[in-house]
């Protein structure tokens, strides 16, 4: 998600082309995922459309073909078009910034938000840097990709938040995870 640190071991021909293309464009890169984490190969039908744009700022290589590589997520991104899919997918996307629609209404929800997160800490699985970001102030956009990015959720409840330009419908999204998450913890212990 975008406003995210994102930490990734790349090793797959395709993928470690992709980062030396990248460098050409200083260091940006689109980040797609796949709709079946089991299929090998990348093709139009099975890569989700919507991705993220990110730029590269660490890559270092740690052994033969495997490079741990961090990203900074920048912005959502539609795919128009898949040019190629080799040597690596290249594809012409559309950027998708947030749209705020009624600033008092995300106000309230962040504040309902906070509140929620306050009374269960272990929803944020005491990640304290994250916890200190957030406690210093975040834009409502920011806090439901944070959030949506460091929660225990499933890959498809972090498609919807990536899907989502709306930042007053991520927040409703996020109020109504929380409580789940919640609930679940209740549960587990």
């Amino acid at each position: 998600l975008p406003n995210n640190e994102i930490k990734l071991e790349v090793g797959r021909d395709e993928s470690l082309a992709a980062l030396k293309e990248a460098a050409q464009y200083k260091n940006y890169i689109v980040l797609l995922f796949l709709n079946d984490t089991n299929d090998a190969e990348a093709s139009k039908d099975n890569v989700l459309r919507h991705g993220v744009v990110a730029q590269i700022v660490y890559d270092m290589p740690v052994v033969k073909n495997i490079h741990k590589v961090k990203l900074n997520g920048i912005i959502r991104a539609q795919v128009n078009e898949f040019i190629d899919f080799k040597p690596f997918i290249q594809v012409d996307v559309t950027t998708l910034p947030s749209v705020s629609e009624n600033i008092d209404e995300e106000l309230a929800a962040v504040r309902l938000l906070v509140e929620e997160m306050k009374k269960e800490a272990g929803l944020l699985n005491n990640n304290q840097e994250l916890i200190n970001t957030i406690s210093k102030g975040v834009t409502a956009d920011k806090l439901t990709d944070l959030l949506a990015f460091n929660l225990n959720l499933d890959i498809n409840n972090k498609i919807k938040y990536l899907q989502t330009t709306s930042v007053f419908a991520r927040l409703k999204y996020m109020l109504e995870d929380v409580k789940k998450e919640k609930y679940i913890l209740t549960i587990e212990q």
